[in-house]
């Protein structure tokens, strides 16, 4: 009964998020999956879906999303969970791309998400649209990408946690509920 419970509220979140129409302001409670990341290893792969990122952090990513698409603006997920072989990978790539090694960044511990804003179903990479999501997510009391100087990363937004307290296996308090747009 919870898996289908599960399934259906995650199956209504995904239409959701897929209908050309506004959210509206209304949210519903749901107790949060367990998930297992132990299948998510891969060097090459990418997970884009919420439900891997911890649950206070996705209670925040969800509130954004609300105020983002009253603003006309929608945001599409590139990256939640990352796994710390891929992490390793992109730093290899140089410090432009990150600087962290795999297990600091917030990404192995769902604290960080990558976003891509799109309006009216077009890309809207730019400083305006960019820099209203950063302002938003800060709002919302995370931190944004569009701050740093190397790497600058204006589609990152991350919970603000000290790297030392995620080595020392420090995270956010876990809630009971997390929210779910219909």
């Amino acid at each position: 009964m919870k898996k289908l419970c599960i399934t259906v509220i995650l199956t209504i979140y995904t239409i959701s998020q897929t209908r050309e129409t506004p959210l509206p302001d209304k949210e519903i409670i749901v107790l949060r999956p367990k998930v297992d990341l132990s299948k998510l290893e891969d060097i090459d792969t990418v997970i884009t879906d919420l439900v891997h990122l911890h649950p206070a952090f996705r209670n925040k990513v969800i509130d954004l999303m609300v105020l983002c698409n009253k603003e006309g603006i929608e945001l599409k997920v590139s990256e939640t969970y990352r796994s710390v072989s891929r992490q390793n990978k992109l730093r290899s790539y140089g410090s432009h791309v990150t600087t962290l090694v795999g297990g600091d960044s917030r990404h192995q511990h769902g604290l960080a998400i990558d976003v891509v804003p799109y309006r009216r179903h077009k890309l809207a990479w730019n400083e305006s649209t960019l820099n209203r999501i950063g302002r938003l997510a800060e709002g919302l009391g995370l931190g944004w990408g569009g701050r740093w100087r190397k790497p600058y990363d204006p589609g990152h937004l991350e919970w603000k946690i000290k790297t030392e307290d995620l080595r020392a296996g420090i995270l956010p308090h876990t809630p009971d509920t997390v929210k779910i747009p219909i």
